[in-house]
């Protein structure tokens, strides 16, 4: 066995110090230190002691890191495959990026475990390796194990309360208070879209006739015919009419659940496959005023002469705002390769299990719509029984908002490329965690708005993102 020599490198252990030398009886204490050494020294390798280094590693393409020494005599000399250099620093980072170096060439990694923690952080992935833009890298007899990614954060739930219920509605007024007694008033609610719905007036009382009642707003569609909402005629050779009850505002529509064509990849892993958000709930129409009556043969000669009016419409509720969209889970990758070289030879690749997608938020229910104003005492029947103008009509429910859409699952790769050429040799094993399932989306049970679960297998591409190159397991 050929030993290292203090000319071949800087060497690194727990006993040393970062500002001793860096050889074989004066090692430096860092593996940050020994790279930053071998560079500014011209020296391309690095010999690291069998130990447990708990920093994140940035190695230039060029410097090689022979891992798995065995420090405790003065030769450094490498025990057998089961020694290794451990790397692994806290959760949110990644154990060694190899990143390019004009003119340093090819990194190679001997006897070294790479462990990255499990993610932390909400939607974030662990990723034990990254190779970026241009840079060169060999890894043999090595491991390299990724911990599990996070689950996705859920969407905004909307309000837990109702939104905004219909305004109130107004009375109309008794016969003969009046030459022209007004009827019932508009009810307004005013929404936070800046939406608006208006319960109609009701009819005025005269003389001879009484008032139509208003219709509520907003109005149906233009092209769709629809009596909702009308206001009540009022009595002239008939009897009065209520108004009639408001429509209810729309549902607003669910969230579409996040797919797998959603996904790109970076620097810190998988992303995208966020749930669409809901749709917002829409403003119920007021509903429409309820019709006067005439005052003729009811008021005395003495008295004003107008008839009773009607009560106005109830004002329709407020829609409900929508949930948003679930976040994606967070990934489990081994090595993340970006426009770069990596050859892996004998080595063993382990991924976690990716995170589950965010479930998609709640919507908000409408609000009420607001009863109609009664119409005003009227006069009495020959039978002796007192008679009422017409009732305004009831304001519609405002829309519920969608339920935001869930997001993706996260996924379990080995091997994670964007334009780079990566081989595998034989010797390469891989065990690979399962898949993050999908967040749940609509409540009423609509699987097409929950996201879809993630993939597992050796390889992932960007030439395929349904699929890892590897068949899914």
């Amino acid at each position: 066995m050929v030993l290292p020599q203090d000319a071949c490198g800087v060497f690194v252990a727990h006993r040393g110090d970062d500002a001793d030398e860096g050889t074989r009886k004066a090692p430096v204490r860092t593996l940050r230190r020994a790279v930053e050494k071998a560079r500014n020294e011209g020296k391309r390798r690095v010999f690291a002691c069998a130990e447990v280094f708990d920093e994140a590693v940035m190695l230039p393409s060029g410097i090689e890191l022979w891992g798995g020494r065995d420090c405790t005599t003065d030769e450094w000399g490498w025990p057998g495959t089961l020694s290794v250099t451990e790397i692994a620093p806290e959760p949110g980072r990644v154990p060694l990026t190899v990143e390019a170096t004009q003119g340093l060439g090819t990194s190679k990694i001997f006897a070294v475990r790479l462990v990255a923690a499990d993610a932390s952080e909400a939607g974030a992935s662990s990723i034990a390796m990254l190779v970026t833009d241009g840079a060169d890298v060999v890894v043999r007899w090595s491991e390299i194990i990724a911990g599990n990614g996070a689950d996705g954060e859920p969407g905004e739930d909307a309000p837990l309360e109702r939104a905004p219920n219909g305004a109130r509605a107004s009375h109309g007024e008794r016969a003969c208070s009046d030459e022209l007694v007004a009827g019932g008033a508009i009810a307004v609610t005013e929404c936070a879209d800046g939406t608006m719905s208006v319960g109609g007036s009701g009819g005025v009382g005269e003389r001879d006739a009484g008032g139509a009642g208003e219709a509520g707003a907003p109005a149906p569609p233009a092209l769709e015919a629809s009596t909702d909402g009308l206001g009540g005629q009022g009595e002239s050779t008939g009897a009065c009419e209520p108004g009639v009850p408001g429509r209810d505002g729309a549902h607003g529509a669910p969230g579409k659940g996040a797919e797998q064509d959603s996904v790109r990849l970076g620097s810190s892993g998988l992303h995208g496959g966020r749930g669409e958000n809901g749709t917002p709930g829409g403003t119920a129409q007021g509903g429409g005023g309820g019709g006067g009556t005439r005052g003729r043969g009811v008021c005395g000669r003495s008295e004003p002469q107008g008839g009773a009016s009607g009560g106005s419409g109830g004002g329709g509720g407020c829609g409900g705002r929508a949930g948003g969209g679930g976040g994606a889970g967070g990934s489990s990758i081994g090595a993340v390769i970006l426009g770069a070289k990596a050859r892996f030879e004998m080595s063993r690749i382990t991924t976690g299990r990716g995170g589950n997608g965010g479930a998609g938020g709640r919507g908000q229910q409408g609000g009420h719509g607001y009863p109609g104003g009664y119409g005003g005492e009227a006069g009495m029947t020959a039978g002796g029984e007192i008679r009422y103008a017409c009732d305004g009509g009831h304001g519609g429910k405002g829309g519920d908002g969608g339920h935001g859409g869930g997001g993706l699952g996260g996924s379990a790769v080995g091997l994670a490329r964007d334009d780079s050429e990566v081989s595998v040799d034989r010797g390469v094993t891989f065990e690979l965690g399962a898949p993050g399932a999908g967040g749940p989306g609509d409540e009423a049970g609509d699987t097409s708005k929950a996201g879809q679960g993630g993939v597992t297998g050796e390889m992932w591409s960007l030439d395929d993102v349904t699929s890892p190159d590897a068949p899914p397991r």
